[in-house]
């Protein structure tokens, strides 16, 4: 997949990235059902940080004298300073089948007004699943942006933090004695379905492949089961797939990415000190920009007379929800 990359210097850069067909592995565009990501979170405390923690917060008093009770040191919640602590919120992922002592990163991020969390130590958390289950308990040193400002220092992960204390995704073997198994794809899509059921079908002529709906495909042995490395294989086949239209929005930074063949269909854009017609006769009171214009096109004009990132954004997806653009927006 190629890209051209064209950049405006002014308020923000421009990027327009040219995306056309492109190869993905299945196992990229679909997972199988019953193994699925999974979230957990927890709480939990981050101290050494030198300064950069909570100030005097009652929460973080709270959790602190719980951490110290517990470990039976008792102490009174006004004797208590946190700005070395930082209350935070963590969270993980994981996806597929994990086993008691597997291992995955852990993310966290600041609850309270903590200035910088790096370099600190999480004291050992526990991290639960939707039904309540504690799956992970999560410790390490925390690693952020540290060149960056603000949210970058409040943020950052645990690499390897997170130790599994409960199976995640299933006992045994998921394929045992099975004569079958179901694919679920990430986006609906009959057309990549049915590409997908061509290229197993002449890759396992034994298999027989069935849409059951527009996310969901069953793969089935007729004689004997089906083993992992048959999985393994049907995962790794490649795919075609036809990039979705997007425009991509960082906010902080002006970053406007863009895919091809976005258009801008015909609408009307008034904001103060800009107005434009797309696809309309010239008037007195509107800047004209071309029917065959690109959002690229539309950008530049924003460009030429400073609009500020943040009110692009706001366009963008207010073209998009009256349908003037055939792309998803996306807001980071």
């Amino acid at each position: 997949m190629s890209f051209i990359i064209k950049i405006f210097f002014s308020f923000f850069f421009f990027f327009q990235l040219l995306t056309g067909e492109f190869e993905v592995s299945l196992r990229d565009i679909s997972y199988i059902k019953g193994i699925k990501k999974n979230v957990v979170s927890g709480v939990g405390l981050i101290v050494g940080l030198e300064g950069s923690g909570d100030s005097r917060n009652l929460l973080t008093r709270d959790a602190v004298q719980k951490y110290l009770s517990h470990h039976g040191l008792h102490v009174n919640e006004r004797d208590i300073v946190t700005k070395n602590t930082a209350l935070v919120a963590l969270s993980a992922e994981t996806f597929g089948l994990l086993r008691k002592g597997d291992i995955l990163d852990v993310h966290a991020a600041s609850l309270n007004d903590a200035k910088n969390i790096e370099n600190g130590l999480l004291l050992p958390s526990t991290l639960r699943g939707g039904d309540g289950t504690v799956y992970v308990v999560a410790s390490g040193i925390v690693i952020t942006g540290k060149s960056g400002q603000g949210l970058e220092l409040r943020r950052g992960i645990i690499p390897g933090g997170g130790i599994i204390e409960q199976t995640i995704g299933g006992e045994g073997d998921y394929f045992k004695d099975s004569k079958s198994f179901s694919l679920v794809f990430n986006q609906p899509s009959l057309e990549t379905m049915v590409r997908v059921q061509d290229i197993i079908r002449a890759e396992f002529p034994s298999l027989v492949v069935t849409i059951s709906d527009l996310r969901q495909m069953k793969i089935a042995s007729e004689d004997i089961p089906i083993t992992y490395s048959d999985v393994a294989k049907i995962q790794n086949l490649q795919v075609k797939q036809q990039s979705r239209p997007r425009i991509v929005i960082d906010r902080k930074s002006g970053v406007v990415v863009v895919s091809e063949q976005v258009r801008i269909d015909t609408a009307f854009i008034s904001m103060p000190g800009f107005n434009a017609e797309v696809g309309t006769q010239q008037n007195e009171v509107s800047k004209i920009i071309n029917s065959a214009a690109t959002v690229g096109d539309l950008a530049k004009e924003f460009n030429s007379i400073g609009i500020q990132p943040s009110d692009i954004s706001v366009i963008f997806t207010a073209l998009a929800k009256c349908g003037a653009i055939n792309a998803d927006i996306i807001i980071q």
